[in-house]
């Protein structure tokens, strides 16, 4: 084991991914890598978790600039966009998930932080 490298939990079948932490930072990695993974590798995993969160940290700033400057009928149409593809995405996550055998039952299946509110 390496040190600084601290496991949290096994899921999936077999425990085949492996949540890990280290330096801070969490990851997932399937449990074949992990095993076999060397300290370079956590350290290059980090190099790569800190300029993601740059790049993140950019398009927010981007994003943010670019709802700024619409219209209020611009702004309307881009949050149906998002609703849209985000419930494309739940679909195929709830898929996925039942075809791995995986079922939560305190989870609402029709969850979407996008919906409108039609109360």
């Amino acid at each position: 084991m390496i040190k600084g490298v601290k496991v949290l939990g096994r899921s999936g079948k077999n425990g085949r991914v492996t949540h890990f932490e280290y330096k801070k930072h969490e990851g997932w990695w399937l449990t074949e890598k992990f095993e076999k993974a060397t300290k370079q590798d956590f350290d290059n995993y980090i190099k790569e978790c800190v300029a993601f969160g740059k790049e993140l940290e950019e398009n927010k700033q981007r994003i943010a600039a670019q709802r700024t400057a619409m219209t209020p009928e611009e702004r309307e149409r881009q949050d149906e966009a998002d609703r849209v593809i985000f419930e494309r995405w739940q679909d195929e996550a709830n898929t996925n998930a039942i075809l791995d055998g995986i079922k939560v039952d305190d989870e609402d299946p029709d969850f979407n932080p996008f919906r409108k509110n039609n109360d």
